[in-house]
C-alpha cells in the first residue's frame, strides 16, 4: 500500500521542455521506423494476393504515412502500360483493348484523329479529282460501248426471226414484224394457220434472245461495278495509306494499333458506297474510328497511386454511359469510363477498408477482381441484374496492383474471422501503434512534431510549458505517463484552438495557459450530461456520501462514455445479508442488467468468499448486491473490490468510510487488478468532493498496476500536494479493507480460523453464527461456539490500527 505523493505523479521527470523554435521541425510520418521499413517491405513483397491491410486508431497518422511512404517509393518503380479503347468491327457490342507504351496513348490519339480526319478529307479530293474522273469515265464509255454492242447484236438476230426487240420499263418486248413492219390485229386474223404456228416459233425465238441479252448485260454490269469499285478501293486505299503511313512510321514500335490500324483502313473501303451514296455519313464515319484513351500515364512518374476514399461502384471499376438521341439511348466505344482498379493498373489501390466491407457489391467485386488479375467495365445494374437495358461488354483488361485497406484493428479481426477468402488475399499486415514510448529522446521528436504542424498549419509557436502541456494531453490520450498519444489528430486540433485563443489575446507565441484553456473549453462544451448528474448529486436526488462511515456501503467509480467524450462518476454500492443457502446475489444480474464480464466479476467476488470463510463449514447466508440509483445496463469488472468490500463491511459489521472511493478489478486471490479510465474516474470523484466539500480525509484507492496511468489536472494535483485529497496505490484487497474500515485484517491460524476482534474474525464469527442457526437452530449454536473458541485461543489477539481519524471525526 502507498498514498501516492505530488512527486509521484510528476511528468517531469527531471526532463527541460523546449519550445517549438528551439528544435527543427520532424514529420509525424518519420517516427515509425519500424513501422515504415515493416510497410516498405509489403511493397516489395510482390508475390500474387500479398495485398496489405493496415490497422491503427482513427487518427493515428496512418493515411498519412502511407500516402507519404507510397509515393515515395512508387516513384522508383516501372511505369506501366497505357491502355486504350477502340472500335470493334466484327462486334460492336465487344470493344477492343489495346495496350501502349507508358505515356504513349495521349500523343497517339491525338496523332491518330488528326490523320484519319486529313485523310477522311483526302477521300472528298480523291472522288473529285481528273485522274479519277478520266478513269471513271473510261470505265462508263466501255461499259457503254458493250451495252451497245450487245444490243445490236441481239436485235439483228431478232430481225432474221421477224421480231422486233423493244425495250420497256418492265424488261424487253418482243414484237413480230410482217413484211417489215409490226405485225397488227387484222393482218394476224388474215393470216392462215401455218403462218400463225411459224410467227409464235419465231417468237419463242425472239424470247430467248431478250433473256440473252438481259443475262449478258447484267454480267456486263457486274462487271462494270466490280471493275468501279476496284478503281474506288484503290483510290480511296492509296489516299488513306499514304497519309497513314506517317503514322505507321512514327508509332511502329505499337504492333497491337497497327494491326488495328489496318482493321480501319479496309473498314473505310467496306464503308466507301455508303459514303459515296450519303455524303452526310462523313462525321459519324470520323466517329467510328475515334479511339477512347482508358489509362494514360503520361503525367504518371514511376507506378501510380490512387487514392480512393469514398468509393462507390463506378469510382472503383468503370462505368459504361449513354447518351440520349433522338429519344433513345445509346453507347459506344468512347463512352467507356475508367475506375480506379485501371488507373491503378501496375501501381496500387488505397482504399478505407470500412467503406469497402460495408458495401457487399463493392467488396465481393473487388475480391473477384484481386483474384481474376484481369477486369473489364460493367455498370452495377447491369452486373446484379437490375437492368436488361442492351449495353457493350468491352474487352478485360490484365490487372496487376497491390490493394492496400486501411482499417481499425477490430474490423481486420472480424475478417479474418467472417470472410474466408479475406486471408487469402490479403496475407500482409502493418500495425500503427496509437502510443510512444515517453523518452527524453521522444519527447524531442514530439516537440519537433509538434514544431511541423505549427508551420503546416500557421499556427503560432509553442512555448516549452505549452509543449509541456500539450505531452500531458498526448500522456492522458494514452492514458499513461510512460507512453505518448500518437493520435496527431487530435493533438492538431489542440494546437489549432490554442492559436486560436493566443491569437485573441494578441500574443505572438503560445503559452502552457492557452493549452490548459483549450482543454477546459473542450471539456466545457462536452460536460453537460455531467453538470447534471452533479447537480442531482448535490441536491440528493442521486445519493453519494463523501463523509462519514457506514456499514454495508461503497462508493465505486464508473465511467461514462459518450461519444465524443468521457466522464467518472461514483456509484453507491450497497451489500445486505440474510440466512440463506450460501450464494451472492447482484440484483443486476438477476434481472439481466449487467453485461458478461460483469457476471464474471461476481463469480470471482463468490469464489473469493468462499475460499476466505468457507473452510470449515459451508456459507449458509444469501448476500446480495446492488448498485443503487443505476437504471442502465452496468458492465465491467472495475467495480469488483468495493463490491467485495461492501460485503464483508456487512458480513462483519465493520463501517466503511464513505469519503474514500474504491476502483479495481480483483482476482479469486484478492489480488488488485488494473481497470480503465481511471484519470475520469479519480478526478470525477474529486470533483463531488469539491462540491460537497472537501474535508481533508478523501480520496481514491486503486490499483498498484494503474499509477503509471494517472495523468491528472493541475487542481487535483495541488489538492493532492496539500493533503486535502488523497490517492492509494494497493495491491491487495487486505490493504484497502485496512484503509476504508480503519481495522486489521487478520491472518490465517494454522487452525484455519482468523484472530478475534480482526476484520476477518468478526467476519468469521458472524458466518458461523448464522451457519449453526441455519443448520442446528440454537442448541446446536452453543456447542459449536465453545468449539470456535477453543480454535480462536490458538491464534493472536490483534491491536486495531492507529489512525488520526475516528468513527466521529467526519
Amino acid at each position: 500500500m502507498k498514498e501516492l505523493r505530488p512527486e509521484d505523479l510528476d511528468i517531469d521527470k527531471g526532463y527541460v521542455w523546449k519550445g517549438t523554435s528551439q528544435l527543427e521541425s520532424l514529420d509525424f510520418t518519420e517516427e515509425s521506423d519500424e513501422t515504415k521499413d515493416t510497410f516498405l517491405d509489403g511493397l516489395a513483397l510482390k508475390a500474387r494476393n500479398y495485398n496489405i491491410f493496415v490497422t491503427g486508431l482513427s487518427g493515428s497518422g496512418r493515411r498519412s504515412s502511407v500516402k507519404k511512404w507510397l509515393e515515395s517509393y512508387a516513384k522508383r518503380e516501372k511505369t506501366p502500360d497505357d491502355w486504350i479503347y477502340v472500335n470493334n468491327f466484327e462486334d460492336p457490342w465487344s470493344p477492343v483493348a489495346i495496350s501502349l507504351l507508358p505515356g504513349l496513348g495521349k500523343s497517339l490519339k491525338k496523332d491518330w484523329e488528326t490523320m484519319i480526319e486529313e485523310a477522311l478529307k483526302s477521300l472528298e479530293g480523291v472522288f473529285l479529282s481528273e485522274t479519277y474522273r478520266s478513269k471513271l469515265s473510261e470505265l462508263n464509255g466501255e461499259f457503254e460501248k458493250q451495252k451497245k454492242r450487245l444490243w445490236s447484236e441481239i436485235t439483228q438476230k431478232a430481225r432474221e426471226v421477224e421480231y422486233l426487240l423493244q425495250a420497256t420499263p418492265t424488261g424487253i418486248a418482243p414484237i413480230p414484224l410482217w413484211d417489215g413492219k409490226p405485225l397488227t390485229n387484222e393482218i394476224h386474223g388474215t393470216l392462215s394457220s401455218d403462218e400463225k404456228r411459224k410467227i409464235e416459233e419465231n417468237g419463242v425465238k425472239a424470247r430467248h434472245l431478250a433473256e440473252g441479252y438481259l443475262f449478258r448485260l447484267r454480267e456486263y454490269e457486274k462487271d462494270f461495278r466490280t471493275r468501279t469499285e476496284e478503281l474506288n478501293r484503290f483510290s480511296a486505299k492509296f489516299a488513306v495509306r499514304s497519309i497513314l503511313n506517317e503514322f505507321e512510321q512514327k508509332y511502329q514500335q505499337s504492333e497491337e494499333f497497327l494491326q488495328y490500324k489496318e482493321q480501319v483502313i479496309e473498314d473505310i473501303l467496306v464503308q466507301l458506297p455508303n459514303l459515296l451514296a450519303k455524303p452526310e455519313l462523313w462525321e459519324s464515319l470520323l466517329h467510328r474510328y475515334r479511339i477512347n484513351l482508358f489509362v494514360d500515364h503520361s503525367k504518371t512518374v514511376g507506378v501510380p497511386v490512387t487514392f480512393e476514399m469514398n468509393p462507390s461502384f463506378s469510382s472503383l471499376f468503370g462505368k459504361i454511359e449513354f447518351l440520349s438521341k433522338s429519344g433513345y439511348l445509346y453507347t459506344d466505344h468512347t463512352l467507356i469510363k475508367p475506375g480506379a482498379v485501371h488507373l491503378c493498373n501496375g501501381g496500387y489501390l488505397v482504399l478505407d477498408a470500412r467503406d469497402v466491407v460495408s458495401n457487399y457489391s463493392l467488396w465481393d467485386t473487388l475480391k473477384k477482381t484481386l483474384y481474376a488479375e484481369k477486369t473489364g467495365v460493367e455498370n452495377a445494374d447491369t452486373r446484379y441484374g437490375f437492368s436488361s437495358l442492351a449495353t457493350l461488354k468491352p474487352q478485360e483488361i490484365p490487372i496487376s496492383f497491390k490493394c492496400i485497406l486501411i482499417g481499425e484493428p477490430e474490423l481486420y479481426d472480424i475478417l479474418q474471422e467472417l470472410d474466408k477468402d479475406f486471408d487469402k488475399l490479403f496475407r500482409y499486415k502493418v500495425e500503427f501503434d496509437y502510443e510512444i514510448d515517453d523518452s527524453p529522446k521522444n519527447r524531442d521528436q514530439y516537440t519537433r512534431y509538434l514544431a511541423s504542424a505549427v508551420s503546416e498549419k500557421g499556427l503560432l509557436p509553442l512555448e516549452a510549458d505549452a509543449v509541456r502541456e500539450v505531452a500531458r494531453y498526448g500522456m492522458r490520450l494514452a492514458s499513461s505517463h510512460k507512453k505518448l498519444s500518437s493520435d496527431y489528430s487530435r493533438i492538431t486540433d489542440l494546437l489549432i484552438e490554442s492559436d486560436h485563443l493566443s491569437r485573441r489575446e494578441n500574443l505572438r507565441s503560445i503559452e502552457g495557459k492557452a493549452v490548459q484553456e483549450a482543454i477546459r473549453r473542450k471539456k466545457a462544451r462536452t460536460s453537460l450530461e455531467k453538470r447534471k448528474i452533479e447537480e442531482m448529486i448535490q441536491n440528493d436526488v442521486i445519493r453519494i456520501r463523501t463523509s462519514g462511515k457506514q456499514v454495508g456501503q461503497v462508493n465505486a467509480l464508473t465511467v461514462l462514455d459518450l461519444p465524443d467524450h468521457s466522464f467518472g462518476i461514483p456509484t453507491r454500492v450497497t451489500a445486505t445479508y440474510a440466512l440463506g443457502s450460501g450464494n451472492i446475489i447482484d440484483i443486476h444480474r438477476e434481472i439481466d442488467m449487467s453485461g458478461k464480464i460483469f457476471k464474471k466479476a461476481i463469480l470471482t467476488l463468490e469464489s473469493y468468499i468462499e475460499s476466505t470463510f468457507s473452510q470449515k463449514f459451508p456459507l449458509s447466508v444469501k448476500g446480495t448486491l446492488a448498485f443503487e440509483q443505476t437504471y442502465g445496463s452496468i458492465e465491467g469488472d472495475s467495480a469488483t473490490m468495493a463490491e467485495t468490500v461492501a460485503l464483508l463491511s456487512v458480513l462483519a459489521k465493520v463501517p466503511v468510510m464513505q469519503g474514500i472511493a474504491i476502483t479495481g478489478s480483483m482476482s479469486q486471490l484478492g489480488e488488485a487488478q488494473a481497470v480503465g479510465g481511471i484519470n475520469e474516474k479519480v478526478e470525477g470523484f474529486y470533483s463531488v468532493c469539491k462540491m460537497k466539500g472537501l474535508t481533508g480525509f478523501q480520496g481514491v484507492i486503486l490499483p498498484k498496476a494503474n499509477l503509471d496511468s494517472l495523468v491528472l489536472e493541475d487542481e487535483l494535483l495541488k489538492a493532492i500536494e496539500h493533503r486535502r485529497f488523497h490517492i492509494w496505490c494497493v495491491d491487495t484487497l487486505e490493504e484497502v479493507l485496512e484503509i476504508v474500515m480503519k481495522i486489521q485484517v487478520g491472518k490465517r491460524t494454522r487452525g484455519g480460523n482468523y484472530p478475534k476482534g480482526t476484520l476477518y474474525g468478526k467476519v468469521m464469527d458472524n458466518l458461523f453464527q448464522a451457519f449453526s442457526l441455519y443448520n442446528q437452530g440454537e442448541d446446536g449454536l452453543k456447542t459449536r461456539r465453545k468449539e470456535r473458541r477453543k480454535d480462536v485461543a490458538e491464534g493472536q489477539e490483534l491491536i486495531p490500527i492507529e489512525t488520526n481519524e475516528s468513527a466521529d471525526s467526519e
